[in-house]
């Protein structure tokens, strides 16, 4: 067994509890992971089992199909299936809202808006279902995808690092991937607001806050 240097997290600002977090990864002789490539082509084949019996249009099967054998889910694809669900939609009268980003996630995504009640759209949830529901599905799983995301959290957290120093962070994130900083910063979060909602402190407070001014 393999132990990457522990991380530490630490916490000491004035009147706060002192929070420590250590996080350590480790490796095993388990079985080796998958292949990207053979990672991809069972999670498309887990959409493709029943596509029929899903109720996946022959389009959003045929992208499905054209992806597994390209290894890799192209935006290109990824998005006509999404401009088909919200045609769908706007087809049925609901007005919809569509723009292209890569800030939220580290990779170029479609985010959408359409109206309905309050209570839920169940025509415009057929239409995704139909048209982009396991597209959009895969194209956010898909291991550059998930790398892409995992390179986004960790500049987003050394980003944000010389702010939470002078709240008293310390952040040592040797050895530390994103996932586990992430984590690690979720429950820094978590424990700086279970002390304001005890003494009445305003939210979101200043750890969160140094999180909120990088996009974290």
């Amino acid at each position: 067994m393999n132990l990457r240097t522990p991380a530490v997290w630490a916490l000491a600002a004035p009147g706060c509890v002192l929070v420590m977090l250590v996080l350590v990864g480790c490796t095993s002789d388990a079985e080796p992971a998958p292949s990207a490539t053979g990672a991809f082509a069972e999670l498309v084949e887990s959409y493709l089992e029943d596509p029929a019996a899903a109720g996946y249009s022959a389009e959003q099967v045929h992208l499905l199909k054209s992806a597994q054998q390209a290894g890799e889910l192209s935006f290109e694809d990824y998005a006509a299936a999404v401009d088909a669900s919200l045609d769908c939609i706007a087809d049925a009268g609901y007005h919809v809202e569509r723009s292209t980003s890569d800030a939220d996630r580290g990779y170029e995504e479609v985010t959408y808006f359409y109206e309905g009640p309050a209570e839920g759209n169940p025509v415009a949830d057929q239409c995704i279902y139909e048209n982009s529901q396991a597209i959009e599905a895969v194209y956010q799983l898909q291991p550059s995808s998930v790398e892409a995301s995992k390179a986004h959290t960790s500049a987003q957290l050394a980003e944000a690092a010389p702010c939470l120093e002078k709240l008293g962070v310390t952040v040592d994130s040797d050895g530390l991937d994103a996932d586990e900083a992430a984590d690690a910063m979720f429950r820094l979060v978590q424990h700086e607001q279970a002390q304001l909602l005890e003494t009445n402190g305003a939210i979101p407070g200043p750890i969160e806050r140094c999180l909120i001014d990088v996009g974290y």
